[in-house]
């Protein structure tokens, strides 16, 4: 476990949890360890390649208005919208029945008639309260719980989703302990009620999971203590499955998402001359329902199988629906046109054969082959934004960018192959061979690639957890939106034998720049902290290299042929 000290904090989210399946052997032990170093051993080197923007957000801690007077007014007028079923408040869409009584959006779908008159619910939007919802703050349904902030109702639920104040249930597996409390009751309680579990001091720590060949799921549960907090380790066995034993490890911070952005920890799973080793930010405690258990980490990633077996055959069928029905906002976009690259970029094609210390100084090197540099336009950028947003209205199908990402759009699915095509062959192959040379372009070039744009918002995906990717050569453009946070963060090249790296080289993106790097450097995005961000990502591939060894598995490919495309960029 690793803190980072003052130094700029980022997320690295074990999303679900760290499986693993070792082989079928009669093994009888398995060891975890957690290493952690002092909190001064840490950095984050912080490159900033765009200027800083604000946005006000209105928080207001209760009691703070400027007089008693306004402090009547403001209550009487937050006591108007609330709800006579549940006590919070209805938001904007207001809907009203008949006579104009209204109930909150998630009480109202449970009704059939108004709790006040029993009339009919009817559809009527009440326009007046949802512009006085406009000009007043709502507290915090934990208001009660401790929080003190008022929020602007756009606010007040994003809020609720991440508040400190709301009840935390008990960390321990299994569903059999149904208690809730606050977070400063949660060590009492694991004390008092789940004495069986033991606590280790130090940072450094080792323990042994026996007879892991007990029939049916098992836990082992410890805490360990240091830094001044308490994190609990929790290594649960599952069923097999074809033959194989299942792991699952995690570890949560019992504390606040603010102090487990400080941590990292590395685990390391070790039986049957198998190992497993994995780095992350410890998982905060859950605040509501649980609803992520193992038998749903099971059936996701059985589901997540299922669907690569047909990934090429569905996204064929997608493509072949959206080219008959699809009609593009702005046609001319789908050519690619040199006019669309910025100047800078321009100049720096014109001159890549010249000393690099003579290139146009819109290319930057932040640290260990990663650089940015200028791609697009801002009005291509603006326009591919409308167009993106244009097919995200239709009702047309829709295929995950990938594993991690759930919004966002495949480019080759609405048309975007060609222009990719053109964009990679006579501008990134050549920048990519000079920057990172045969061991990366390989002697057939990057001669395939995926392109994707993902979405980062608030209520979808927020940030992207620690990863490398299918690739080898990979370019993330920042297309623009108004937005803060969610900057990159880079650690070391991914590999077997990689040893743990507190140093990382953090990003601010800047729309229309592009950020080049090897695609097995280790990275992942910070959460976004309000607006919408849109990336376009080219994930660049060598067949020449990935036929010999697939990046992702670290073995010699079996390569089977797809129905159109480039699949994973491996050739027959």
């Amino acid at each position: 476990m690793k803190t980072n000290g003052s130094a700029t904090t980022f997320m690295m989210h074990d999303r679900q949890a760290a499986a693993i399946a070792p082989s079928n052997n009669n093994i009888s032990t398995t060891t975890c360890s957690i290493n952690l170093t002092s909190p001064s051993s840490s950095t984050c080197q912080q490159q900033t390649i765009t200027t800083t923007t604000t946005t006000t957000t209105s928080l207001m801690q209760t009691g703070s208005s400027s007089g008693s007077t306004a402090d009547t007014h403001q209550q009487l007028l937050v006591n108007l919208f609330e709800c006579p079923i549940c006590f919070d408040y209805a938001l904007p869409p207001i809907l009203q029945c008949q006579s104009g009584h209204i109930v909150c959006t998630q009480c109202r779908q449970k009704l059939s008639s108004c709790p006040t008159c029993r009339g009919p619910l009817g559809n009527i939007r009440n326009l007046g309260m949802e512009k006085v919802a406009d000009t007043i703050l709502f507290p915090c349904k934990y208001q009660t719980n401790g929080c003190l902030l008022n929020l602007i109702h756009k606010h007040k639920l994003e809020h609720e989703d991440i508040c400190d104040f709301r009840p935390y249930l008990c960390p321990c597996p299994g569903a059999s302990c149904k208690w809730q409390g606050s977070l400063e009751h949660v060590m009492q309680h694991l004390w008092l009620t789940h004495k069986s579990i033991t606590t280790l001091q130090g940072e450094d720590i080792v323990f042994l999971a026996t007879d892991i060949n007990l029939p049916g799921a098992v836990d082992w549960v410890m805490m360990q203590s240091c830094f001044g907090h308490h994190f609990m380790l929790v290594l649960e066995k599952q069923e097999k499955y074809e033959g194989n034993q299942q792991f699952f490890a995690i570890v949560q911070l019992i504390g606040t998402r603010q102090q487990a952005e400080k941590f990292v920890y590395r685990l390391e799973l070790n039986g049957s001359k198998r190992r497993l080793t994995w780095e992350a930010t410890p998982r905060i405690l859950e605040q509501k329902s649980r609803d992520v258990n193992i038998d749903y980490v099971l059936k996701t990633i059985y589901a997540e199988i299922e669907r690569r077996k047909h990934i090429d055959h569905d996204a064929s069928l997608r493509k072949d629906i959206i080219v008959k029905q699809y009609k593009p906002l702005y046609p001319d976009l789908y050519t690619f046109k040199a006019e669309y690259l910025s100047d800078d970029f321009i100049e720096l094609c014109k001159n890549l054969n010249e000393p690099r210390n003579t290139w146009n100084k819109s290319f930057v090197e932040l640290n260990d082959k990663i650089y940015t540099l200028p791609i697009f336009t801002s009005d291509f950028c603006s326009r591919f934004i409308d167009e993106l947003k244009h097919f995200e209205n239709t009702n047309l199908p829709k295929g995950r960018p990938n594993s991690m990402n759930n919004y966002g759009i495949l480019l080759d699915e609405i048309g975007f192959n060609n222009f990719i095509d053109e964009l990679r062959i006579n501008y990134l192959n050549e920048f990519a061979r000079l920057l990172y040379g045969k061991d990366y372009v390989g002697s057939s070039g990057l001669d395939s690639h995926k392109a994707f744009v993902v979405t980062y918002k608030i209520g979808h995906d927020v940030d992207l957890g620690y990863h490398y990717d299918n690739a080898e050569v990979t370019l993330n453009i920042s297309l623009g939106g108004n937005f803060e946070g969610g900057s990159l963060y880079f650690g070391p090249l991914a590999n077997i034998d990689r040893v743990s790296d507190p140093n990382f080289t953090c990003v601010e993106h800047k729309p229309t720049y592009g950020v080049f790097h090897r695609s097995i450097q280790l990275h992942g995005v910070e959460p976004i902290e309000s607006g919408q961000r849109y990336n376009l990502i080219i994930w660049m591939r060598s067949s020449s290299i990935r036929n010999q060894l697939c990046p992702m598995c670290w073995q010699k490919p079996n390569i089977l042929p797809v129905v159109s495309g480039y699949g994973d960029g491996m050739t027959v």
